[in-house]
């Protein structure tokens, strides 16, 4: 019988752990700047009203998250082979990445570790890198 795991040893996981951490980054200036011009601005209530449900933008938010860890690493490392235990990968290291930024004292507006962050990744992940589900 063959273990499963065994696959998880040849990932590249620090190739991943860099998308992520740039994903991430990425992803916490636009929050942080968003925040700083929904103060100043006021523009709260346009939001607001543009999305119906202020409940689903943590779930748009993470949805962007995934679907840019995976155009960073499709444009970054064009020399990896992409298949989806990659993005499974991917999907940890952003995991992973959110629980350390959750750590260190930075405001999260839209970007945070929780059940919809996880779920909104899994779709943005999976949805841009829908060609490589196969591989």
């Amino acid at each position: 019988m063959s273990n499963p795991l065994r696959s998880l040893k040849y990932l590249p996981w620090s190739m991943l752990f860099q998308v992520a951490a740039l994903t991430v980054a990425i992803a916490t200036a636009i929050d942080i700047l968003l925040a700083i011009a929904i103060e100043q601005f006021g523009l709260g209530r346009l939001i607001v009203s543009i999305f119906l449900l202020p409940d689903l933008l943590p779930l748009v938010a993470a949805y962007g998250v995934g679907a840019l860890g995976t155009v960073l690493l499709e444009r970054l490392f064009r020399q990896t082979f992409i298949t989806s235990n990659i993005l499974w990968a991917l999907v940890g290291c952003l995991m992973v990445i959110l629980w350390v930024k959750s750590l260190l004292p930075i405001p999260a507006l839209w970007v945070s570790l929780d059940y919809f962050s996880l779920m909104g990744m899994i779709l943005g992940v999976f949805w841009q890198g829908r060609r490589y589900w196969r591989r």
